[in-house]
């Protein structure tokens, strides 16, 4: 089971380098999956996760359980605003890595009070 599975949003992949603003609903929480422009839904992706609350920070991270050698989609989550360190930016330059979900008990889910995220998407190496 996914940490956070009540929603599920697919954006399209655009070009390399681009930018793509999503707004959610305020009380969003569920899974953001890579697709490529044209494509079936895939199925076993590495995911991020999120959840907004009112009041809350929000809680987020990369989930790998379903595929955890997944090159082609999302690789990276974190606010805008954060380090860039491993805390603040999880996910895997190359999958699998011990910065993400593998199993489901794994101890990966950070928070941050703010409400703009990058997702990192597409192969680097």
């Amino acid at each position: 089971m996914k940490l956070f599975d009540a929603l599920q949003s697919l954006v399209p992949l655009r070009d390399s380098g681009s930018v793509y603003r999503h707004q959610f609903p305020e009380l969003w929480e569920g899974t953001v999956m890579a697709k490529k422009p044209d494509s079936v839904v895939p199925v076993h992706r590495v995911v991020a996760e999120i959840c907004f609350k009112p009041g809350e920070p929000a809680y987020y991270d990369i989930s790998a359980i379903d595929n955890h050698t997944d090159n082609s989609g999302i690789h990276h989550m974190f606010p805008v605003n954060a380090p860039l360190s491993e805390y603040f930016r999880p996910g895997c330059d190359w999958f699998p890595c011990n910065n993400c979900y593998i199993m489901p008990t794994d101890p990966h889910t950070r928070a941050s009070d703010e409400t703009d995220f990058i997702v990192e998407v597409g192969t680097k190496h």
